[in-house]
């Protein structure tokens, strides 16, 4: 993975990754770190400006197996909430780097989570491969 500089068209940091990433975003409040969702996995990034490296910290989920779509992180930086081709989304403890907690509780999102985002009020809007559109209350 590499970062650029968009407007001077340069590479300033870069690291090493062998697996795929599907989706990358910026924290809110410091814009040195962001979440990689790879397929088996989520990373914590942290830009080294100094030494123009990037560092990584994968989230701990335990036993727990799941392939990763997308993500979404809440404005305090605090959690992101990461969706999966079963069809759940998991809450994640970004400031830990651990698994909260996974939903919905009932029944998942047919043909996966496609993409996830964040409402003002802290709810979360879910789009299945199925067409679904959902909301979940934290």
């Amino acid at each position: 993975m590499i970062v650029w500089d968009v407007e001077s068209g340069k590479a300033l940091y870069g690291s090493p990754n062998r697996e795929i990433i599907h989706q990358i975003k910026f924290f809110n409040k410091n814009e040195n770190k962001l979440i990689a969702i790879q397929d088996k996995g989520v990373q914590i990034l942290t830009v080294d400006k100094e030494n123009k490296k990037i560092s990584s910290i994968d989230v701990n989920f335990g036993n727990m197996k799941r392939q990763f779509t997308c993500v979404c992180i809440d404005p305090s930086d605090t959690f992101c909430y990461a969706g999966t081709k079963t069809g759940d989304v998991l809450e994640i403890n970004i400031e830990r780097a651990i698994f909260k907690r996974l939903g919905p509780v009932n029944k998942l999102f047919s043909l996966g989570v496609q993409t996830i985002g964040l409402l003002p009020n802290g709810d979360v809007i879910v789009g299945a491969g199925d067409g679904t559109i959902a909301k979940l209350s934290i």
